[in-house]
């Protein structure tokens, strides 16, 4: 019989927890329109919101690399009592997300009240609307994902060579993939930049797309690491 009575006081507990988390579910819904001000003083929209009950959030904005945190107890459409800002620089990929943010995330250098403003933007039917600019995120991350698929199945290896201003062949100096087997490969030499835009179609064969001599070209350009599309340009050459 005590072991009977024990149960039920258990199961009782259980359902006063419930109670208590369904109590402390979160009224006010913070919206995407919220906007945090960043490191150079202009308002963005955050990046990542975690409900943690009772109407206490956690949002985040994710801007030149460094993820700055705030956490707030919502009080109204577009008030709130601050709890504490952090700003961490080098943040978990999984802090990034919206999908894998979490209440761990808020850890960093502690920073003032007034370092980083919130412009809140609150509801209290926001919920369904929220979850269509989240599901809109995700089809744009898809998006993403379909262009990803779309990269170039012929790799152009640093073997390939072009034909200089004095009519020697030397190993390209950049190259980049621009989806769909496009190329440009660029031979930064004498000073000058030889572009050429391919369309791989076989290990040595390809369709071209165009040539572009830069004299004079921009520092970005003559780097792998920040050889950009962009830097297809100058004049133009058969």
């Amino acid at each position: 019989d005590e072991k009977d009575e024990k149960e039920e006081e258990d199961e009782e507990d259980e359902e006063d927890e419930d109670k208590k988390k369904k109590e402390k579910a979160s009224k006010w819904q913070v919206t995407r329109k919220t906007e945090v001000q960043n490191l150079d003083g202009d308002y963005l929209k955050i990046s990542m919101k975690l409900d943690l009950g009772g109407n206490i959030w956690i949002i985040a904005l994710h801007d030149h690399g460094v993820l700055e945190l705030v956490k707030i107890k919502v009080t109204g459409s577009e008030t709130f009592e601050w709890l504490g800002t952090k700003l961490a620089k080098g943040p978990k990929k999984r802090c990034l997300t919206q999908k894998t943010f979490a209440a761990a995330c808020f850890k960093g250098e502690d920073k003032d009240k007034d370092k980083y403003k919130v412009h809140l933007k609150a509801s209290k039917e926001e919920k369904e609307e929220d979850e269509k600019d989240e599901k809109e995120d995700e089809e744009d991350d898809d998006d993403e994902d379909k262009k990803k698929k779309k990269a170039s199945k012929w790799q152009v290896t640093r073997k390939t060579e072009v034909q200089n201003l004095d009519g020697d062949y030397l190993k390209i100096s950049m190259k980049l993939d621009l989806g769909g087997n496009i190329w440009i490969i660029a031979l930064h030499d004498h000073g000058v930049l030889e572009l050429v835009k391919i369309k791989v179609t076989g290990s040595e064969t390809f369709e071209w797309l165009g040539t572009k001599l830069a004299t004079g070209p921009n520092k970005q350009c003559v780097a792998q690491k920040t050889f950009a599309a962009a830097c297809f340009k100058g004049e133009d050459k058969d």
